[in-house]
């Protein structure tokens, strides 16, 4: 698949971005698949959509992981689940 960001490289928002879709599509895909990803000088922002809060952390944590990232602001909307009568 992608590669992985090694030690010692330069970290560009483009390749941090590049390695955070990778992950989250390996590690996670159905909890990350409403989310958007924006990147400036290593601090990324996330926005769109998480099914629970437990994937949202999930999502923050894993993106968290990756090499460069220097902050994550998690701006993520919990979907609604509809009310049972």
């Amino acid at each position: 698949m992608g590669q992985s960001i090694e030690a010692g490289e330069t970290h560009s928002d483009e390749a941090i971005g590049l390695e955070i879709r990778h992950r989250l599509a390996a590690e996670i895909p159905a909890e990350s698949a409403g989310v958007i990803i924006e990147i400036s000088d290593g601090i990324v922002t996330l926005r769109g959509f998480a099914p629970t809060q437990a994937a949202a952390w999930r999502v923050t944590a894993v993106v968290h992981s990756v090499k460069g990232v220097k902050q994550v602001g998690d701006q993520l909307i919990l979907k609604a689940r509809p009310v049972l009568p």
